[in-house]
């Protein structure tokens, strides 16, 4: 009896022991088998980056040295001129003014190029060599600023043909209990991905972020110096801080806005007259007299070739 009861101890503890064995072999396949698939589901940082193109691949690294150098090297008050261009123009596809500076060296060398290589295969007269070295190194030294002004200059007439409507859409919203930002966020949500909606969508992103409202419509301010904006963010500023009626000041900007556009309709229609003469004199009058005079120029110089 004993001797059974020693048996089956014995195989109890041994069922046991294979037991707890099996279970924790189990536990570590399992964990072997989760870490192989997060090992797998983690992005692979060569093969994200094999998925790039081969240009940006290629540039990305140069560019990133050339515009260290630069930093290093260019005065700071040119750099941060060259950023308050950009910043003015959109900051198209992430430019900054070390970027920008960049570009422009490169342009310039790229003129130089082409005009070295103009210079050596037009014949030997000098007036065309002179063309040939002037004009592609002209091109290259302006066309960078050619570009990025006249990015400006669209987005700030874009924006300037748009304030008037800002302005009402502002007063409404405010006159019906709005706050100025939740105001500002309305005009934004109605209006289009346009000029106008960008820049003040970045006024609120840097109120959020905690920059005070005087300082970001300061900053709409110096991006677009147009004078309808500057007189509106200075009455905004001085509203805050005198804690005056901001809808009042609203609409009395709203009325100032329309009254100087409605002048400087006029003012170009008054110009309209001016800017015609010249083409009518050059380019309209003389084909209205060749299509009236003409024929009978025509017949008369026929019939004193007759006699």
């Amino acid at each position: 009896m004993l001797i059974a009861a020693a048996f089956l101890t014995c195989v109890a503890v041994a069922m046991l022991a294979y037991g707890l064995t099996a279970q924790r072999d189990r536990e570590a396949v399992a964990q072997a088998i989760m870490a192989e698939l997060a090992a797998r589901s983690k992005p692979d940082p060569y093969a994200e980056r094999l998925k790039e193109p081969w240009t940006k691949r290629l540039l990305a690294p140069v560019v990133a040295k050339a515009v260290a150098a630069i930093k290093s090297v260019a005065p700071k008050g040119l750099l941060q001129s060259y950023d308050l261009q950009v910043e003015m123009a959109g900051r198209p596809a992430g430019l900054t003014g070390e970027l920008f500076l960049a570009l422009k060296l490169l342009s310039l060398v790229a003129g130089i190029a082409v005009a070295v290589f103009l210079v050596r295969e037009v014949p030997h007269h000098r007036m065309l060599q002179t063309l040939a070295a002037v004009l592609p190194f002209a091109a290259g030294m302006l066309a960078p600023d050619f570009v990025i002004n006249s990015r400006i200059q669209g987005r700030r007439r874009s924006f300037a043909r748009a304030f008037p409507d800002i302005v009402d859409l502002l007063v409404v919203s405010v006159e019906a209990g709005v706050g100025l930002d939740g105001a500002v966020q309305e005009v934004v949500k109605r209006r289009r991905d346009d000029v106008a909606a960008q820049e003040l969508r970045r006024v609120l992103d840097y109120i959020k972020v905690g920059v005070p409202r005087a300082d970001a419509w300061r900053k709409l301010a110096e991006r677009m110096p147009i004078p309808e904006l500057n007189s509106f963010v200075a009455a905004l500023v001085q509203a805050e801080q005198l804690g005056t009626s901001i809808a009042q000041v609203l609409r009395a900007q709203s009325d100032a806005v329309r009254l100087r556009r409605t002048l400087l309709i006029r003012e170009q229609a008054a110009k309209m007259p001016v800017k015609l003469l010249f083409p009518m004199i050059f380019f309209i009058f003389p084909c209205v007299f060749i299509v009236v005079l003409g024929p009978g120029a025509l017949k008369i110089m026929h019939a004193l070739s007759n006699l």
